[in-house]
């Protein structure tokens, strides 16, 4: 009796050593909840910036019914653009026919659950669809987004139209090119620290940087007919590859470009330290996109000239004009002109030599046609020339086949343009363009 109660004593005591062994091996394997997964990476985010958090970040997940109305409620803001497609024909980002209004379209493309961080709420806002190694990156990224916003004021940072009617696209996309690249600089650092094998050193840095970067729609079907790409960058791809399939190319080169560029950006900053990447919330914020391009010209603080034209109202020229949309182009989305009307290969050498720019849309009130006024400024007469000689090769491509109601003159370091005007005012709409006042930055 007393041997087989010795026995039972340690077959009982194995089966309770096996059942706490298997407690921990659960929660060892078990995932971590989203909190506990912000404050092991909130650690690993200040050890890479070398600044701390002032304090937690709220972590709340939402179902994608959540994220449309967040994605909905973030649209609802923006400015409503009356004849919103007809403009972005004229200015040459767009070639297709009327879609729904912009703001459906935006939201559509962001409808996919993901992550963001809300800077009214300093609530980090997690879709339930991100799994796995994916999860972890959305998290060093947003809660990049939170450090900036507990450090640098994001709201204030990143302009309004609304609060600062001065402010043009460009310099908007330019302070996103900072906001967006630190934190894809961040998330690359992250990557690069946790990949298998691999030593964060800046040639590793720039490899995941450039494979992030790798926006092209021509290059992600590549990249998908690879035997070798893993499944989950493989389900990254074909998600970006569907969205071509149903909006605007421009929109997404322009939602992408602060995210890399921005990071390639924000990499040559940091070489010099993260103190100089704060400079950029500071005294010294980016005014262009052309700085975010060629960071040398940040360095120099080099910024680009104002250009505006005499009050549009009140002037019998456009007593019949409806000004839909005025605006600065910018060194970046002059690419996105280029590369829309087939020029991709031109872009990038034609608009190296930016040095700012204005242009207003209009829509006549009873015909419906469009005219467009561009100013564009240059670092020099051969900067100038060189562009006007690529964009007659815009002009032939929007308007193939036909007479076009066009002029183009350069004047110096200027290049200036009309299209859309009827023949007998074209060259009356021309001399108001060359009225536009060009100063200094502001």
């Amino acid at each position: 009796m007393n041997q087989i109660r010795g026995k039972t004593g340690v077959l009982l005591a194995l089966a309770i050593a096996a059942m706490a062994l298997g407690a921990i091996v659960y929660a060892i394997q078990k995932p971590p909840t989203p909190r506990q997964l912000a404050d092991r990476i909130q650690l690993e985010v200040e050890e890479i910036r070398g600044i701390q958090f002032k304090r937690p970040v709220p972590v709340k997940l939402v179902t994608p019914a959540e994220w449309r109305e967040y994605v909905e409620g973030e649209m609802r803001k923006a400015p409503d653009i009356e004849h919103y497609w007809a403009a972005m024909r004229m200015l040459g980002v767009y070639r297709g026919p009327d879609l729904a209004p912009p703001k459906e379209v935006v939201a559509g493309m962001l409808g996919v659950p993901g992550g963001a961080y809300d800077a009214r709420s300093g609530t980090f806002l997690l879709g339930t669809g991100i799994e796995g190694e994916q999860r972890k990156v959305v998290f060093a990224h947003e809660l990049n987004h939170a450090m900036q916003d507990q450090h640098f004021d994001l709201q204030k940072y990143m302009l309004d139209f609304g609060l600062d009617p001065q402010s043009s696209s460009d310099e908007i996309l330019a302070r996103a090119s900072v906001v967006e690249g630190e934190a894809a600089f961040v998330d690359a650092l992250f990557q690069a620290k946790h990949a298998p094998g691999a030593v964060a050193t800046r040639d590793r840095l720039a490899a995941i940087l450039d494979e992030d970067g790798d926006w092209d729609p021509a290059n992600w079907q590549r990249m998908l007919a690879n035997p070798e790409l893993d499944e989950q960058t493989r389900s990254r791809v074909s998600g970006l590859v569907e969205s071509t399939r149903h909006f605007p190319p421009y929109m997404l080169e322009v939602k992408m470009c602060p995210y890399i560029d921005g990071s390639r950006f924000i990499g040559a900053v940091q070489k010099r330290g993260w103190t100089e990447v704060a400079k950029l919330y500071g005294d010294y914020p980016p005014a262009s996109t052309e700085q975010i391009l060629h960071p040398e010209k940040w360095f120099a603080r080099e910024e680009p000239v104002q250009i505006s034209w005499p009050a549009f109202d009140g002037d019998p020229l456009f007593a019949d004009w409806q000004l839909l949309l005025q605006d600065a182009i910018g060194e970046r989305v002059w690419h996105v002109v280029f590369r829309m009307q087939g020029l991709a290969v031109l872009g990038p050498a034609a608009a190296a030599g930016w040095n700012g720019d204005r242009y207003a849309v209009f829509r006549h009130r009873s015909s419906g046609a469009m005219l467009m006024l561009l100013h564009t400024h240059w670092d020099s007469a051969q900067e100038a020339q060189e562009f006007a000689h690529a964009y007659e090769k815009v002009l032939e491509a929007k308007y193939p086949g036909k007479e076009r109601a066009a002029a183009m003159s350069v004047a110096g370091d200027s290049v200036l343009i009309v299209e859309g005007a009827p023949a007998d005012s074209l060259a009356a709409f021309q001399a108001f363009n060359q009225r536009a006042e060009v100063s200094g930055p502001r």
